[in-house]
């Protein structure tokens, strides 16, 4: 359930195990910030050829147990009934903000740091993908939820704290696919920007610059 970077991998895991899986979603295509039907019909195509069946405009209303409190069945909001040995969930973060309830370090949906990992507090810093920072490309505050992103925040936060200005923030997002019998790659931020350009070049290639 969920189709994001980690619902995919999920997926592709249940493919590779050769265990029929549904993959639900909510939208009408996996990543449908970043791509267009056309272009994740690709992905689709893929899963569909390892028996795991993408299921669109879906998503989990709730489940049913067993006396064991194992999980039988997922209903989804249709009403539309899915059989269930076990179910993998990945369905977006959590940014745990609460926690700075009552002080006076400023943040939205995430921590705001400077370039420098710094919040607006001078003792303290902050990295991963709790950070609002202040992307020096995009030149606003961005947000990264990958992994890569956040070790290396981490390691510009610990310079810093030692010598603060001495290096800068300065990241391009990438994500890459290998599950399947072609890449999957993504560099930037594909969700932004109000225009783009695609075209497929063939079966299983097709790009979107945004």
């Amino acid at each position: 359930i969920g189709a994001g970077l980690l619902g995919i991998d999920l997926a592709a895991i249940t493919a590779a195990q050769e265990v029929e899986g549904k993959y639900l979603m909510r939208g009408k295509a996996w990543w449908r910030y970043a791509l267009s039907e056309e272009g994740a019909e690709i992905i689709h195509e893929a899963l569909r050829e390892r028996n795991v069946e993408p299921v669109f405009d879906s998503g989990v209303d709730h489940f049913e147990v067993d006396e064991n409190d194992r999980v039988t069945t997922a209903v989804d909001p249709n009403g539309d009934r899915y059989d269930a040995d076990f179910v993998g969930i990945a369905i977006g973060l959590n940014f745990n903000t609460e926690i700075l309830g009552g002080t006076d370090i400023e943040y939205d949906n995430g921590i705001y740091t400077d370039e420098f990992m710094r919040t607006n507090h001078e003792d303290i810093f902050a990295a991963g993908d709790i950070t609002e920072f202040h992307d020096l490309i995009l030149g606003d505050r961005a947000q990264n939820g990958a992994w890569g992103s956040a070790k290396e925040q981490g390691t510009i936060a610990a310079k810093n704290m030692v010598d603060y200005g001495s290096e800068e923030f300065r990241w391009v997002s990438s994500y890459s696919i290998t599950h399947f019998d072609f890449p999957f790659l993504s560099f930037g931020h594909p969700t932004l920007g109000d225009d783009h350009v695609e075209a497929k070049y063939s079966d299983t290639e097709w790009r979107r610059l945004a």
